[in-house]
C-alpha cells in the first residue's frame, strides 16, 4: 500500500470515529450509548434516525412488502420502478444507494436492511460529497475504487471504533486466539468486516 493510500485509510477511519462520536454527544440517548458501550448493536431503527438527523431520508424496499412477496425478484423490480419513477434512473446495480435531492437533503435507500451497506451510503455523505449531484443515484462501483475503499473504511470504523472493538476482542480472545464470529456478531456485521476491521488495526495478519 502506497503512502498517499495508507493516508487515505487513516483519514477515512478517522473520520468514521469522528462522526460515531458527534452522533453520541448529539443523541445522548439511553439507545445509542448502550451501543457505544456495545450493550447492544447498532440497528435500522437506530440507522434510521442517524440518516434522519443528518437531513436524509430512509427507504428499505423489503419492508411493507407482504411475505408472499419477498423474493429478490419482487424487491429489485420494486427498487427499480421507484428509481425509475422518482430520478429517471435505468441502470441499477448494487443493492443499496445514495441520491442528494436538494441542497441539504438526500436519500438512501436499500433491497434490505444491511448495517454496513447503509453506513457504506453514509459514508459517501462525509467523504464524496462532489460525487453527489441532485436526482442521480451513486452506485458502488464493481471493481473497488479508491472511493468505494475509502467509504468501506469509514463504515468499518464508524461500527467499529478502535477502542470499541479492542476491548470486544479481548473478551472473545483467549491463548492469542480471537473468536472473530463473535466480535461480528456483537457489532452486528458479518464476520468479513470484523475480520478487514482488525486487520485495519494490526490485530492479525
Amino acid at each position: 500500500m502506497y503512502n498517499d493510500d495508507l493516508s487515505m485509510q487513516m483519514y477515512s477511519m478517522r473520520l468514521g470515529e469522528y462522526i460515531w462520536n458527534k452522533i453520541v454527544q448529539k443523541f445522548n440517548s439511553e439507545e445509542i450509548n448502550r451501543i457505544d458501550k456495545c450493550e447492544m448493536a447498532l440497528n435500522e431503527s437506530i440507522i434510521k434516525q442517524i440518516i434522519c438527523n443528518f437531513g436524509g431520508k430512509f427507504l428499505n424496499f423489503s419492508k411493507n412488502t407482504k411475505n408472499s412477496d419477498i423474493n429478490p425478484e419482487t424487491i429489485e423490480q420494486k427498487m427499480r420502478k421507484y428509481l425509475q419513477e422518482k430520478y429517471d434512473e435505468k441502470d441499477v446495480k448494487g443493492s443499496s444507494y445514495i441520491v442528494k435531492t436538494s441542497n441539504n437533503s438526500f436519500e438512501i435507500g436499500c433491497k434490505y436492511f444491511k448495517l454496513m451497506d447503509c453506513v457504506h451510503e453514509l459514508g459517501h455523505l462525509f467523504l464524496d460529497l462532489d460525487r453527489l449531484k441532485i436526482n442521480k443515484p451513486i452506485w458502488s462501483d464493481e471493481s473497488i475504487s479508491k472511493s468505494e475503499y475509502m467509504v468501506d473504511t469509514f463504515g468499518r470504523a464508524f461500527v467499529m471504533p478502535r477502542d470499541r472493538f479492542l476491548r470486544i476482542v479481548t473478551i472473545h480472545s483467549e491463548s492469542n486466539k480471537c473468536d472473530i464470529y463473535s466480535v461480528a456478531e456483537t457489532f452486528g456485521v458479518e464476520y468479513i468486516h470484523a475480520y478487514i476491521r482488525g486487520k485495519e488495526l494490526m490485530l492479525w495478519d
